[in-house]
């Protein structure tokens, strides 16, 4: 098992990050899912996996991503909930800026009515409050090292964030 220490009195905030890597299947042309969520600025949950249906553009792609990443926050704030670490709303960092203004509109858009139902799963639970998603540079993004390869100098920028203590340097953007 991980055995954490956290400090008495720390401030146990739950952060998600999230990405996804386009079509990377040279067979299905699947995208693969990656996201990591840290607790109190330590690594606790992480996966990859392909998706389950093409994505017809990135935005999709990373909106299918953003949709398995919420999933899992919802059942990470009810275990935190079961152990008495009441979380407020859920930040997921997620580095497409068009999967970031689907979530958060309410109306569909021509370039996307045919995006499956159960992804907007997402966009309800933004609206609830229960999950907020936030812009995150891609140089930022810890998530990337699950999903594509990366390179020499972008691993070793982000293996320590990934393994060690860490909360991201956030750009404010619309």
């Amino acid at each position: 098992g991980l055995f954490y220490k956290f400090g008495k009195g720390e401030k146990l905030v739950l952060q998600g990050f999230c990405d996804s890597d386009y079509n990377s299947d040279p067979d299905n042309r699947v995208s693969t899912t990656g996201y990591v969520f840290k607790l109190g600025g330590r690594t606790i949950t992480w996966n990859c996996m392909k998706q389950k249906s093409t994505a017809l553009s990135t935005t999709e792609a990373e909106y299918m991503a953003l949709c398995e990443a919420a999933k899992e926050s919802v059942w990470l704030i009810r275990f935190l909930e079961e152990l008495q670490f009441k979380q407020n709303t859920v930040t997921i960092f997620e580095d497409n800026k068009g999967a970031i203004a689907l979530s958060k509109n309410p109306v569909n858009h021509k370039r996307n009515k045919h995006i499956d139902v159960r992804y907007h799963y997402t966009r309800k639970l933004v609206e609830d409050g229960l999950i907020e998603i936030k812009y995150l540079r891609t140089d930022q993004m810890i998530a990337d090292l699950l999903t594509k390869p990366v390179s020499k100098k972008q691993f070793e920028t982000l293996i320590d964030p990934l393994c060690g203590t860490w909360t991201p340097k956030i750009e404010e953007t619309d």
